[in-house]
């Protein structure tokens, strides 16, 4: 008799209330958005209903920019009604002082907001809206004040891979409410296809900014977390390289997650292409049919590259069908054996 293969259960959904954004950042994984697209706040009412049947148990509400969306407070509300915890992701421009005391009632695991850089031009040019660096910062300040938890991403680029130290200290000194600092890598996906080689930090520069943070982190002092792959296999490189040789799946939304695009697709995850469906289709359904294939997505490339057999690449380092690889990301790898023998003699 065959044995029934049972899938965990769904627990964590992305919902991408809209793919419209009032910045229009050179590395956004969206693209340009000339037209786009919003769900229906009724579609929305009946996707949160029918998570919660699921037994999900958290929404990660995310877009584009989820607060332009004319019923941002209804689907917050309704998320709330149907006992969803919400993890909000938001550039905090749209955050002043009424929007973050009103955020303070909601059931929010935490707020994740973008900072790009240490310099508005730094920051301001990465988003191209001039004061939006200004705009974060004041919003992190109202979060806090109001005792919402929230955590700071930064894309590591060209432009900011030199200073930030300098952003690690002035988070430090002016915005230690926050609870976690993640430093993320750049991928060419959406628009930054067009700008990567522009925009990618020289692989030497990630390894010297990351060893000048992890110095820092060590002194002590520093009240929140700061995460990262990069910054972790520099910092902590045995534990790095086990957790990637430990892995049962390849990519960080490997187990009781599903996506739900504006356009009314719905992915295993964001970076994927295809779909497991709509949301006129059985959510249930899909999540039976689709998480039997999550299991063997490592791309054919990866299982046969040295660094992935060695633990250097792996969860840590986004192995994806879904993100091509790329020749910086190697030698990133190369440079970074190379400090481990140095190191070691």
């Amino acid at each position: 008799m065959d044995k029934k293969l049972v899938c965990e259960a769904l627990v964590d959904v992305g919902l991408e209330l809209t793919t419209g954004c009032n910045l229009r950042c050179v590395h956004c994984w969206q693209g340009e958005k000339v037209h786009p697209q919003t769900l229906k706040l009724d579609e929305i009412k009946v996707i949160i209903k029918r998570l919660t049947e699921l037994g999900v148990a958290s929404l990660r509400i995310t877009g584009g920019e989820p607060m332009i969306h004319p019923n941002f407070w209804e689907i917050m509300d309704e998320a709330t009604h149907r006992g969803l915890s919400i993890v909000l992701r938001t550039n905090g421009t749209l955050i002043d002082e009424v929007v973050a005391h009103r955020l303070r009632d909601y059931p929010i695991i935490f707020t994740e907001l973008s900072v790009d850089g240490f310099t508005s031009q730094d920051h301001d040019g990465f988003r191209r809206k001039k004061g939006s660096l200004q705009k974060t910062f004041l919003a992190l300040d109202l979060l806090i004040k109001n005792e919402v938890k929230t955590r700071v991403k930064t894309v590591m680029n060209r432009r900011n891979i030199g200073s930030l130290l300098d952003l690690g200290k002035l988070l430090a000194r002016n915005h230690s409410g926050i609870e976690m600092w993640s430093l993320v890598d750049l991928v060419p996906t959406g628009n930054s296809v067009a700008y990567f080689q522009e925009l990618m930090p020289r692989p030497s520069d990630i390894i010297k900014a990351m060893k000048s943070l992890g110095e820092w982190l060590n002194q002590g002092g520093v009240s929140f977390k700061v995460t990262g792959s990069a910054l972790q296999l520099i910092t902590e490189p045995m534990e790095a390289i086990r957790s990637n040789r430990s892995l049962l799946y390849p990519c960080s939304y490997r187990k009781g997650y599903l996506y739900i695009c504006a356009d009314g697709s719905v992915k295993k995850c964001a970076w994927l292409g295809g779909s497991l469906g709509t949301i006129t289709e059985d959510i249930g359904q899909m999540w039976q049919s689709g998480c039997c294939e999550r299991k063997a997505s490592t791309p054919a490339e990866c299982e046969h590259c040295e660094f992935f057999k060695q633990g250097l690449c792996g969860y840590l380092y986004y192995v994806c069908p879904g993100i091509p690889c790329f020749p910086e990301r190697k030698e990133f790898f190369r440079l970074l054996k190379k400090s481990f023998k140095n190191e070691s003699s």
